[in-house]
């Protein structure tokens, strides 16, 4: 198998097999429509994402990414959205035996996802068709003048991305430039939609990635991307929040005594509403699966300005 495409997704259909015993820490969650998708690292730094039955809360697939064994990135996180109800976007992550960090965008129908079989499945995700984006522009860059010096870029770098109705969002941390860049993926429209041969002629003659604004911050953790209430915020891995506002100024809000404890973040998308869970009560609760019992579990983010 080409390595430069999927070194070593491991997909493990729920009919066929168990999920592994391995502690592994949730990350992410997602309620979108009849699906809860969750993002969790386990122990060995392998990366999954799991698609399960929102009602049931029986795991349709689990889609494990392996790949990433050295370079800048090994540590950080899976970044991936939903959007219009069906369409996964994933970062994936990967390296070539040189150590040189990749990352393309990759892009899921969700309702595919459940439907194929296991070997079905495998040809799907392996679909050139699924790279949206081959090496993005606004990371790879980052990455490739930290691997061959060609500045005074050291990292880390971390990133999200945030997807809505009609825009797509990328945005990269620089530790060295304390800065955290906002990207709009323009090309975005012809993920989701059929386009007329002009639409796409007039899209190709865009840039696929265009910066649209920068902002002064300084973080030590990767973050998570989201909307709420019109506005855009992240949260850290260190429980805080920032707020991106209209004059490209990151805000730390609601600055309270940090207790070393995570909390996973879960976006609603079917309420357009934001919860979060401790992720210690999350990893120790295999039972929170199902939308309901989420969403009991967990309690609505409630943002001081």
């Amino acid at each position: 198998m080409n390595r430069m495409l999927f070194l070593a997704i491991f997909i493990c259909a729920s009919k066929l097999c168990a999920i592994g015993q391995t502690n592994r820490h949730i990350d992410k969650v997602t309620l979108d429509k009849n699906t809860v998708i969750r993002s969790s690292t386990n122990d060995k730094n392998e990366k999954s994402l799991e698609i399960i039955n929102d009602r049931t809360g029986q795991t349709t697939n689990n889609i494990k990414y392996s790949d990433l064994e050295s370079g800048l990135l090994v540590n950080h996180p899976l970044s991936w959205d939903v959007a219009h109800d069906s369409i996964l976007f994933v970062i994936r992550t990967y390296s070539d035996q040189l150590g040189m960090t990749y990352t393309d965008l990759l892009t899921y129908n969700i309702n595919t996802i459940k439907k194929l079989e296991p070997e079905d499945l495998r040809q799907y995700l392996f679909d050139n068709n699924r790279i949206a984006a081959k090496h993005i522009a606004p990371l790879f860059m980052y990455c490739l003048r930290i691997a061959y010096r060609a500045d005074t870029l050291k990292g880390p770098v971390f990133f999200d991305i945030r997807s809505c109705n009609h825009d797509f969002f990328l945005y990269v941390y620089i530790h060295d430039d304390n800065s955290l860049e906002k990207w709009r993926f323009n090309w975005y429209p012809a993920c989701f939609q059929q386009l007329s041969q002009g639409d796409i002629i007039k899209l190709h003659k865009m840039n696929q990635w265009e910066k649209v604004a920068t902002y002064s911050i300084s973080l030590t953790t990767p973050f998570k991307a989201f909307s709420q209430g019109g506005k855009e915020y992240i949260l850290n891995n260190a429980n805080e929040i920032y707020e991106l506002n209209q004059n490209a100024k990151a805000v730390q809000l609601d600055k309270t005594k940090k207790t070393g404890k995570r909390n996973v973040i879960i976006v609603d998308k079917a309420h357009k509403k934001v919860r979060t869970i401790p992720q210690e009560k999350f990893d120790g609760s295999p039972e929170l699966k199902t939308g309901k019992s989420i969403l009991k579990a967990s309690k609505p983010l409630i943002i001081n300005q």
